[in-house]
C-alpha cells in the first residue's frame, strides 16, 4: 500500500511540475493516515 501511495505522490508532483504549478502533493503518510480515519 505504501509503495502505491508513494507512486501516486510522485506522479502528482510530476504533473504539478509539468504544468508549472507551485504545489506539492501531501506526503504519502498523510494520505495514508487520512484514508484510515
Amino acid at each position: 500500500m505504501i509503495n502505491t501511495l508513494r507512486s501516486i505522490q510522485k506522479f502528482i508532483n510530476s504533473v504539478f511540475k509539468l504544468t508549472q504549478l507551485p504545489l506539492l502533493c501531501p506526503h504519502y503518510s498523510c494520505i495514508n493516515n487520512a484514508s484510515q480515519n
